[in-house]
């Protein structure tokens, strides 16, 4: 084999030298457009969709739900007087049948007491259970209105949750399908640019050729 040819060998291989010290740069710079994109096509086709779509759930969140909580408020405060008001008069029969019984064995002027506080407790009793009789029809009346605003509430949650799943299988599948793509980008980048095995095959030729040809020196 003449020096010309080694020299020719040579100068293919520092060709190839720069062009693999190049590569990373090109590379890098590739992928950092792919990535770039990216980025730009998360932020227009995700984010953007994302914070509309949770002003939209927040809104309609506090469109139903804050009238039914103060419904809620509403049949919770009936409950208290319906449960107080009962509370009442059971005490009241409580002490009407203590003194009934107090009012068998007494006599005199101990039995006259006993049945003046029996008088004042059975007056107190008839407006406990007046006032109890009330606040029980009324909490009555309110829980068909209630009932239904209920269950429309629970159906319109419902939609909503629905809505937010097949949100999140869209936003996820298009999530998905930007990063499996960039990375086919990748890949294809490093295919185009990186050829290792020539790379290596030439060095290794390029090696042996000045080993038996130790003559074949490049001029200075």
């Amino acid at each position: 084999m003449s020096c010309e040819v080694v020299y020719d060998l040579d100068e293919t291989f520092l060709r190839e030298l720069r062009n693999s010290l190049d590569t990373p740069r090109l590379e890098t710079e590739i992928q950092a457009q792919n990535h770039y994109r990216l980025a730009s096509q998360i932020r227009a086709e995700l984010e953007v969709q994302t914070a509309g779509f949770h002003t939209k759930q927040v809104t309609l969140r506090r469109t139903v739900q804050a009238p039914l909580e103060r419904k809620v408020k509403e049949k919770q405060v009936q409950e208290s007087y319906v449960k107080k008001s009962r509370e009442k008069y059971e005490s009241d029969c409580l002490r009407i049948r203590s003194y009934t019984q107090q009012a068998t064995y007494m006599t005199g002027g101990d039995l006259q007491k006993v049945q003046q506080k029996l008088i004042r407790t059975q007056q107190t009793m008839h407006g406990n259970e007046k006032d109890y009789a009330r606040f029980t029809k009324e909490l009555l009346d309110m829980l068909p209105a209630w009932e239904q605003e209920w269950k429309e509430f629970c159906d319109e949650f419902q939609d909503l949750e629905e809505d937010r799943m097949d949100f999140m299988k869209e936003i996820l599948w298009t999530y998905a399908n930007a990063i499996s793509t960039m990375c086919v980008a990748d890949d294809l980048v490093k295919s185009t640019y990186c050829h290792f095995t020539r790379d290596f095959l030439l060095t290794r030729l390029l090696h042996a050729v000045l080993r038996t040809h130790p003559h074949c020196s490049r001029p200075t």
